[in-house]
């Protein structure tokens, strides 16, 4: 399937990626627990975006983040998505989509190298995401007596 979108076009399968999604390993760590367990339901628009790509929103590749302990938000820095194509044309400008409080940037490029895909792919990198600690009980390593979700 052939796609343009802000300039950018692509040729991807959307089938191939979902089943790449079926099948890749998710990292267990805290955050991207926290990031599988709740993007879903609050970047309805992102992942509306995704899935025509075929991609999962809760299955990234890889995510980078930090722990702002004075508002107990993880704010990630980028999150990685694989989809099974390549980029035809590319343009260089970020994507925005609205997300429920705040604008986020999606990029499509192939700046990020994937552990498990072979072949031709593509990658879609989210910046400008924020998610407060939702899986309970203080987030792992931080100081006691600060912020609490149960």
């Amino acid at each position: 399937m052939t796609l343009t979108i802000e300039r950018t076009t692509v040729d991807f399968d959307p089938e191939m990626t979902r089943e790449y999604y079926k099948s890749h390993t998710v990292c267990n760590c805290c955050d991207d627990k926290n990031y599988q367990e709740f993007a879903k339901g609050k970047f309805p628009e992102l992942d509306s975006f995704l899935s025509q790509f075929g991609v999962d929103i809760s299955r990234p590749d890889e995510t980078g983040s930090v722990y702002l302990e004075k508002n107990c938000m993880i704010q990630y820095v980028f999150v990685a998505y694989t989809v099974v194509g390549r980029i035809i044309t590319e343009n260089q400008n970020d994507i925005i989509l609205n997300a429920s409080d705040r604008p986020i940037k999606v990029s499509i490029n192939n700046e990020y190298y994937p552990n498990e895909q072979k072949g031709d792919y593509f990658s879609i990198v989210v910046t400008g995401i924020e998610l407060p600690w939702l899986l309970g009980g203080e987030y792992p390593d931080k100081p006691k007596n600060h912020c609490f979700n149960d």
